[in-house]
């Protein structure tokens, strides 16, 4: 089989033509510039004034001058104060979270049906086979490299030995296709697990921060200078528990999408192959 492999001529067609690592890189950066455009925009909205609250600021400085009592008016805190206050804690847990919807982002494409068992590759492997040009097949496969194309290429090369020979390429080669999609969808339980432990961290830090300042006070301190670690740590548990909800749900997702479709091209190549099987 190698060797009609090798005098196959360079005419195969290739049908997908862009690099699986190229392409790759381009999701991966996509995603991250479109993920961080989201956190910059939700920031920049929270700090600028609506023009509802700029009407009731000026309705209160006038109701306030007309009685001789100015009172201060109460604001909101924009969204990005709120995030500082999670300290250097906090901002890793930021990070974190960019890196993680920028994997579920690239992931959503690469573990996309058509990406892991290409149509035009399928279509043309089972005219191949139609036509019993077990060799076209083979180079097909060779020059398309898919989670599907590789399983069954292990298998083509092996067509000259028994079926349990052929069956047994493709079950390790199977095996070490689905661990290489695991190990993919691995690194966002990783940071739906990393998250949570991140911001009790910051917890227990805000609230060592906050026991050090009633410690070391000679009167009862004041509420605002226990808030600080008392902020830093309420936030930091939040924004863990705001990254960890939501790379959990991708983790499940993912998972159960890599487990299907092992699952699909386990029987595309059963069927395909169960050829040998009879003629054994």
């Amino acid at each position: 089989m190698e060797t009609c492999a090798q005098s196959m001529t360079e005419d195969t067609p290739v049908l997908n033509t862009p690099e699986t690592s190229k392409r790759s890189v381009r999701f991966a950066l996509c995603a991250f510039l479109a993920t961080f455009m989201c956190w910059t925009l939700m920031n920049f909205s929270s700090i600028m004034p609506s023009s509802s609250d700029s009407s009731v600021d000026n309705g209160s400085v006038a109701h306030a001058q007309d009685n001789n009592a100015p009172k201060k008016q109460a604001q909101g805190k924009p969204l990005l104060d709120y995030l500082t206050d999670g300290g250097w804690i906090g901002g890793v847990i930021i990070i974190c979270s960019l890196v993680g919807f920028s994997l579920a982002i690239t992931f959503a494409f690469q573990l996309k049906r058509d990406a892991l068992v290409p149509p035009e590759v399928l279509g043309e492997v089972e005219r191949c086979f139609e036509e019993e040009n077990y060799e076209e097949a083979y180079q097909i496969c060779e020059s398309n490299p898919s989670f599907f194309s590789v399983i069954l290429a292990s298998g083509l090369a092996k067509i000259d030995g028994s079926y349990e020979d052929i069956e047994g390429s493709m079950i390790e080669s199977g095996e070490i296709e689905a661990n290489k999609l695991h190990q993919k969808v691995g690194f966002i339980s990783l940071i739906a697990s990393l998250a949570p432990m991140l911001g009790l961290f910051g917890t227990v830090s805000g609230m060592i921060e906050t026991f050090d300042v009633i410690g070391k006070a000679e009167t009862q301190p004041e509420p605002a200078a226990l808030a600080s670690g008392i902020a830093s740590a309420l936030m930091t548990t939040f924004l863990g528990l705001l990254v960890a909800i939501p790379m959990t749900i991708f983790f499940v997702v993912f998972r159960n999408k890599v487990v299907s479709t092992v699952l699909e091209v386990a029987s595309l190549t059963e069927d395909l192959m169960a050829r040998f099987k009879t003629e054994a």
